[in-house]
Protein backbone atom coordinates (compact mmCIF):
# COMPACT_ATOMS: atom_id res chain seq x y z
CA UNK A 1 0.00 0.00 0.00
CA UNK A 2 0.91 3.57 -0.96
CA UNK A 3 0.83 6.54 0.45
CA UNK A 4 1.21 10.36 -0.22
CA UNK A 5 2.93 13.23 1.86
CA UNK A 6 2.94 16.84 0.81
CA UNK A 7 4.23 19.88 2.30
CA UNK A 8 2.38 23.16 2.80
CA UNK A 9 4.91 25.76 2.23
CA UNK A 10 2.04 28.66 3.13
CA UNK A 11 0.41 26.83 5.38
CA UNK A 12 2.94 25.34 7.33
CA UNK A 13 1.19 21.88 7.60
CA UNK A 14 2.65 18.92 6.14
CA UNK A 15 -0.74 16.67 4.54
CA UNK A 16 -0.69 12.57 4.52
CA UNK A 17 -2.93 10.77 2.47
CA UNK A 18 -2.94 7.05 3.18
CA UNK A 19 -3.39 4.48 0.82
CA UNK A 20 -7.04 2.97 0.90
CA UNK A 21 -5.12 -0.61 -0.87
CA UNK A 22 -7.62 -0.55 -3.46
CA UNK A 23 -5.87 2.09 -5.71
CA UNK A 24 -7.49 5.59 -3.94
CA UNK A 25 -6.29 7.69 -0.70
CA UNK A 26 -8.02 8.45 2.30
CA UNK A 27 -9.14 12.26 2.83
CA UNK A 28 -5.89 14.15 4.26
CA UNK A 29 -5.07 14.22 7.46
CA UNK A 30 -2.98 17.53 8.06
CA UNK A 31 -0.30 17.69 10.73
CA UNK A 32 1.89 20.64 11.77
CA UNK A 33 4.71 21.37 10.06
CA UNK A 34 7.81 23.98 10.79
CA UNK A 35 7.41 27.48 9.43
CA UNK A 36 7.78 27.42 5.67
CA UNK A 37 7.84 23.43 4.79
CA UNK A 38 10.68 23.19 2.08
CA UNK A 39 11.58 19.72 2.11
CA UNK A 40 10.18 16.15 3.39
CA UNK A 41 11.90 13.12 4.07
CA UNK A 42 10.67 9.63 4.91
CA UNK A 43 12.17 7.30 6.88
CA UNK A 44 12.38 5.24 10.13
CA UNK A 45 13.92 8.26 12.55
CA UNK A 46 13.46 6.42 15.85
CA UNK A 47 14.06 2.67 15.04
CA UNK A 48 10.61 1.76 15.57
CA UNK A 49 9.96 -0.28 12.24
CA UNK A 50 7.46 2.96 11.45
CA UNK A 51 8.09 5.10 8.69
CA UNK A 52 8.10 8.77 10.67
CA UNK A 53 7.86 12.33 8.09
CA UNK A 54 10.99 14.59 8.60
CA UNK A 55 10.05 18.12 7.71
CA UNK A 56 12.50 21.24 7.49
CA UNK A 57 12.29 24.81 6.70
CA UNK A 58 13.55 28.07 7.53
CA UNK A 59 15.67 26.71 9.58
CA UNK A 60 14.08 24.60 11.21
CA UNK A 61 13.37 20.79 11.70
CA UNK A 62 10.54 18.60 12.51
CA UNK A 63 9.57 14.63 13.10
CA UNK A 64 5.52 13.01 12.60
CA UNK A 65 6.35 9.98 14.45
CA UNK A 66 3.97 6.96 12.13
CA UNK A 67 1.83 4.61 13.48
CA UNK A 68 2.51 1.01 12.72
CA UNK A 69 -1.02 0.17 11.73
Amino acid sequence: MMDIVVADWFGCTVGVFRGDGMGGFASEKAVLGTVSNMAVGLGDANQDGSVDVVVGGSGRLGIVLGASE
